[in-house]
């Protein structure tokens, strides 16, 4: 199988709700690794202090054929189509797929030009993508945390209870060499949730409450996205996406990011709540 590139529209809980697939993408380039590594140099010796992904631009052609004659409507359509999303800021993403894995990059194009070159009677547009984020893929982790329900059973793996919860894959693995960004869907009904990942010793390193501001309440069939990734609190009341990043508490932290290794995800149901969490399955990669 042959590398493949194309271009997505995420939503807010990053599913793939539209799709723009090139006919032949060629001379991809900056699909690999960048870093920028900070080091101090003691008795003859250099010394590893920071290790940091370097967001590089993605630069291919696009390769329209011209067989039937419609090279440049093609090439016009995907046009007309990136500009529709941009204007209504739409989450674009490259996707990647090596005939192994597929991964995504979210970004934006800061350039597509449109040249009269021709290959075989054909059109090539050169594209420049500028990344916001590094690669990842949607083969990660899954977790959900759910109320035990008797007589009900669930997709999960490996269940087990603790006090007023079931949990299954609470535990993920960072194997990026960097703490990595989550995405947290509440669903309702819950009041005033509170979100701690806890390491490999049972320690709390991390703790996000939503009970300032007045406090929260999600309703059922409502739920609230906390998105490390694009930086927002959102939730979602049945119509529309409202901002509530006011009823975090401000004396904890306020995006979920999970450090390299081994965590557990918890969050205080209290009794009489119906709701749950679901991490969604975003694991940083490197191509």
């Amino acid at each position: 199988m042959l590398r493949q590139i194309n271009v997505v529209e995420l939503d807010e809980v990053y599913r793939i709700v539209d799709r723009f697939e090139y006919p032949f993408v060629i001379n991809p380039q900056n699909l690999g690794v960048s870093r920028t590594i900070y080091s101090i140099n003691k008795e003859a010796r250099r010394y590893l202090t920071r290790l940091q992904p370097t967001m590089q631009d993605v630069l291919f052609y696009i390769y329209f054929p011209d067989d039937d004659g419609m090279a440049y409507q093609y090439s016009r359509t995907f046009k007309a189509w990136e500009l529709d999303k941009v204007s209504k800021g739409k989450t674009l993403a490259l996707e990647y797929n090596d005939g192994v894995l597929t991964n995504y990059i979210i970004g934006m194009f800061s350039t597509i030009e449109l040249s009269e070159r021709r290959i075989g009677g054909s059109l090539l547009r050169g594209c420049n993508f500028k990344p916001f984020t590094t690669w990842f893929n949607l083969h990660g982790f899954v977790t959900e945390i759910r109320p035990p329900q008797v007589g009900k059973t669930f997709p999960l793996t490996y269940p087990y209870h603790y006090s007023a919860t079931q949990i299954a894959n609470n535990e993920i693995e960072n194997t990026f060499y960097l703490p990595i960004p989550l995405s947290i869907i509440l669903h309702g009904y819950m009041t005033n949730p509170i979100i701690q990942l806890i390491d490999e010793n049972n320690n709390i390193y991390s703790q996000i409450r939503l009970d300032g501001g007045g406090g929260l309440t999600i309703n059922q069939d409502e739920f609230v996205l906390i998105d490390g990734i694009s930086q927002k609190i959102l939730k979602w009341n049945g119509t529309e996406y409202i901002d509530v990043f006011y009823t975090r508490n401000a004396g904890y932290d306020t995006y979920p990011f999970a450090n390299v290794g081994y965590t557990r995800i918890n969050i205080n149901l209290k009794a009489g709540e119906s709701g749950w969490l679901e991490a969604l399955p975003l694991q940083y990669t490197e191509l």
